[in-house]
């Protein structure tokens, strides 16, 4: 009997069971991004700058100048502009008492600023061309605020709100103020759970900047209390909204502004605010963003939530990303959950050892051990293997009692014809089966353009014998990152690369990694009635 799989765009699925998983879903889904009726062989990463005696633990952006965003990494007591791939250059600060930065861009008449806090050094502002320490201070009663202490920053309303670590104290400056003497908003009286405050964002109802726009405090118990008005200082003028239960959040980066929503990263999983907060804590977690892999965040939680390195980021680029950071040792290894926003399913990166994420100029970039890296370029990771792993749910193709034995299987691959995959037959829920890696390194010369436009189908030989069956497919693939010579297309349009075998090839930039498309559309097994006694 002959039977067709689709590739399972449902995504990544830790919540099912085994017998009873959507087909559309995976049990595995590592390094493969569910895009709309297919898989995509997620991109590698190269290198931005290396060489910080430390780890990078904080990517600044600073959005201010029309020629585009400035990049900023933190690592140890230096903060490095890096926005120029190529050697490390001198530190632009150099007094850091701690690398785990947090900071918002804020603009007045003096400028475009980006305002930074750590709960360790006297907050700082970049300008544009240099960091410097920004005095703010308050006094309200018998509290006094320590400016080192300030952990978290927001722009609301045109005025720069800061939690005071190891508190439920809020500290907000006047309009358009980025130092001086600042109001204390004591959130103490109204969290009822305790706890800290761990994260601050604005929650816009009605699309922009508006009368629907909320200032959103959340604790490390999970609670939330949303704010309407401009002037916490004016009772007339604020007001408090109401204060909610969610999920414990994870990490001390477990906030997002996304679009008119802010996301936050709990223990249950990644949680739309607005719509969370119209929800029981029940039904936050049958209904939030990570529908499917509730069960792996709750794991993940349980067995590294105390590691720092937990984060959420947004990446515009590819039809659009979350990026969830999942720091497996502190300081050393990660993998990433990652939703695609096109589909709203979810996937699972491996071999990228990220601290820290920040975009800029419409590139995603991570902070990792001893320096910084571009994802989302090339075939390879910084020349290591990217290998994607594909168990689509397991079938019984309609009789559950009948023993199967596998024949042949093919996935039908939109790739290069020198891409390989190892696969084969896995059967009754077995994860631990793996088909032996085909390693491809791919150089320029092995692709033409129309060799890579072709739906690969080669049969090979399975041995799988099982009441449910799913094919197991792994890629291994390296990209080159040398050329030979760069030209330009007679139209002056595009840039050709010609490979050792005189073959032309398109890049968009010469000098970097190769990029190799490969996209799975779905698989296809034969398999007989009954087994060998």
């Amino acid at each position: 009997m002959a039977v067709s799989i689709p590739a399972p765009i449902g995504g990544w699925d830790t919540d099912s069971s085994l017998p009873t998983m959507p087909k559309a879903n995976a049990v595995i889904l590592d390094n493969w991004i569910p895009r709309g009726g297919y898989l995509q062989l997620r991109r590698g990463f190269v290198e931005q700058v290396s060489g910080t005696a430390d780890p990078v633990e904080t990517l600044v952006a600073w959005r201010g100048a029309a020629s585009g965003d400035k990049l900023f990494a933190c690592a140890g007591a230096n903060i490095y502009d890096v926005t120029t791939s190529g050697a490390l250059p001198a530190a632009s600060y150099a007094s850091a008492a701690s690398a785990k930065w947090n900071y918002t861009n804020f603009a007045n008449d003096a400028g475009r600023f980006a305002i930074l806090v750590n709960g360790s050094n006297t907050p700082l502002k970049y300008d544009g061309s240099s960091f410097a320490t920004t005095a703010i201070t308050g006094t309200s009663g018998a509290i006094t605020l320590t400016p080192s202490n300030l952990k978290y920053v927001m722009a609301h309303k045109a005025r720069l709100h800061f939690a005071e670590k190891d508190t439920l104290r809020v500290w907000y400056l006047a309009v358009n103020a980025i130092a001086g003497s600042s109001g204390l908003l004591d959130l103490g009286p109204i969290f009822t759970k305790g706890g800290v405050l761990v994260g601050l964002a604005r929650l816009t109802l009605d699309g922009g900047i508006g009368p629907d726009d909320y200032a959103a405090y959340l604790t490390s118990e999970g609670q939330v209390a949303l704010y309407q008005g401009t002037d916490p200082s004016d009772a007339n003028n604020w007001s408090l909204v109401g204060v909610y239960s969610l999920p414990k959040p994870i990490g001390d980066r477990c906030l997002l502004e996304h679009g008119t929503d802010a996301l936050v990263l709990t223990e249950a999983g990644l949680l739309s605010l607005t719509q969370a907060l119209r929800l029981s804590e029940d039904e936050q977690r049958t209904n939030s963003y990570s529908r499917y892999v509730t069960n792996a965040f709750a794991a993940a939680a349980a067995s590294y939530g105390s590691n720092f390195g937990w984060s959420v980021t947004s990446y515009s680029g590819r039809g659009g990303l979350i990026v969830v950071n999942v720091p497996t040792a502190e300081l050393s290894t990660s993998q990433q959950f990652v939703r695609c926003t096109e589909t709203g399913r979810w996937c699972r990166f491996t071999g990228i050892d990220a601290f820290c994420w920040a975009t800029a100029n419409g590139a995603i970039y991570f902070g990792s051990t001893l320096g910084v890296y571009e994802w989302d370029q090339g075939a390879s990771d910084n020349s290591v293997t990217i290998v994607g792993d594909i168990l689509p749910a397991f079938q019984d193709f309609g009789n559950r009692t009948m023993l199967k034995s596998a024949k042949l299987v093919r996935a039908q691959l939109y790739a290069p014809s020198i891409v390989r995959p190892a696969l084969d037959v896995v059967t009754d829920y077995d994860k631990n089966t793996i088909p032996t890696d085909i390693q491809t390194t791919v150089t320029p010369g092995d692709i033409s353009p129309d060799d890579a436009n072709v739906v690969r189908q080669d049969w090979t030989g399975a041995s799988g014998i099982g009441y449910a069956l799913s094919p197991r497919m792994r890629v291994s693939l390296t990209g080159a990152n040398d050329v030979d010579r760069v030209s330009v297309t007679e139209d002056l349009t595009s840039l050709l690369l010609v490979g050792p075998g005189g073959t032309d090839h398109i890049l968009t930039r010469p000098n970097l990694p190769l990029d190799v498309e490969v996209q799975c559309v779905g698989f296809d097994l034969t398999y007989e009635a009954g087994a060998l006694i």
